[in-house]
């Protein structure tokens, strides 16, 4: 799942929501995959809602 809006100026932004998140989450887990990578944290509010999340996810 890809969270995005465009501009009108023809700009495409991609971004991560609670949504999108839990998708990846999900991935990681069916997968078996070690854990995640974080590339950024800048677009997390600050109470690090996202980082949570994941946190909370892959060690429940």
């Amino acid at each position: 799942m890809i969270s995005y809006v465009t501009e009108p100026t023809g700009e495409w932004v991609s971004y991560d929501d609670t949504n999108s998140i839990r998708e990846k989450v999900n991935y990681i887990q069916d997968q078996n995959l070690g854990g995640a990578m974080i590339w950024e944290l800048t677009g997390d509010d600050e109470n690090h809602t996202l980082l949570q999340l994941i946190h909370s996810e892959l060690n429940d």
